[in-house]
């Protein structure tokens, strides 16, 4: 079992609030590890913790691999991350990196 994730507070942002609501797919699917979520969405384990860690905005292909490897339905995360990324282009606040699959 990996080591616990740092706390994220939803209301200090919208990359926070994403990050969280993204833990929150994952608890809803049992809490699966990072690496048998690897497995399913073809991204490292470490990549998809990286999702879900806060400190930068994943990929719109890493956060749909993410959220179909937790067993929920992509569809609405499309327009949820591209709300979040307008939300914080806004705030002059956008880092976003492109990841390579495993």
């Amino acid at each position: 079992m990996g080591r616990p994730e740092a706390h994220i507070d939803p209301s200090q942002g919208p990359l926070q609030r994403f990050a969280n609501d993204l833990r929150t797919v994952r608890r809803k699917a049992g809490s699966p590890s990072y690496e048998s979520l690897a497995s399913r969405a073809n991204y490292s384990g470490t990549t998809l913790a990286a999702a879900a860690r806060g400190i930068q905005l994943p990929s719109l292909e890493v956060t749909l691999a993410y959220v179909s490897a937790c067993d929920a339905n992509p569809q609405p995360w499309v327009g949820y991350w591209h709300r979040t990324r307008a939300a914080l282009a806004q705030r002059g606040d956008v880092h976003e990196k492109v990841r390579v699959r495993a």
